[in-house]
């Protein structure tokens, strides 16, 4: 004999009077039995644990990807300034002339520069006409430091207007506004007398650290 629940679906006792009369086999207790169906949800110590590895997940995943992409930045910054002065350099050797990379507001390399080629080696006054190629404004949380404001290459491809009086080297630091101190992300950028350039990390630690 099976005891209608209809009278009083809510009632705890007759679900499980019917549940022993039917020989239920599921496992989920017969207080949960209503309308024929089971009902289907997250408990609140469920929902906690979701929200708190959530959280943990956050703590963890949220500062790496933000190093990440500020190195993937002062990376591209380093990278488009060393492929300036191979093009400058390039472009003094076919020309047989005198090429320069200049920041466009005279001082400040973060804030762009560009290259170019004399047209008339003995009148070296590089005006627009003679301009090869522009680079754009950095990110504005890098900034590069160098003494220098200036980069000449002569026809043989070195340092300095003239190859008879070839400069020394020349150091370019790149840093993350952000993070001055951190040298994980900072970057070192030598050109060589040569007009070769070497790209390092200051970090000690990376594979690539600066000697």
């Amino acid at each position: 004999m099976i005891y209608n629940s209809r009278i009083n679906p809510d009632s705890c006792a007759i679900s499980k009077l019917n549940a022993l009369i039917e020989r239920s086999t599921t496992s989920i207790s017969p207080c949960k039995y209503k309308y024929g169906k089971y009902e289907k949800g997250f408990t609140l110590i469920e929902l906690m644990v979701v929200v708190l590895v959530s959280a943990v997940i956050l703590v963890f995943a949220v500062p790496s990807f933000i190093g990440i992409i500020n190195n993937n930045r002062i990376t591209a910054a380093a990278n488009d300034l060393s492929t300036s002065f191979a093009i400058a350099r390039t472009e003094a050797i076919k020309a047989s002339s005198i090429a320069q990379v200049k920041p466009l507001n005279g001082t400040d390399w973060a804030q762009g520069y560009d290259i170019r080629v004399e047209n008339n080696i003995d009148n070296s006054t590089f005006d627009e006409t003679e301009r090869v190629r522009i680079f754009e404004p950095i990110d504005e949380s890098i900034f590069i430091n160098s003494t220098t404001t200036v980069v000449f290459f002569n026809s043989l491809g070195g340092l300095g207007k003239t190859f008879l009086g070839v400069s020394g080297s020349e150091t370019f630091t790149l840093d993350m506004e952000d993070a001055p101190n951190d040298k994980a992300f900072g970057r070192k950028l030598t050109l060589t007398s040569s007009g070769a350039t070497t790209i390092c990390v200051e970090s000690s630690v990376h594979t690539n650290a600066c000697p």
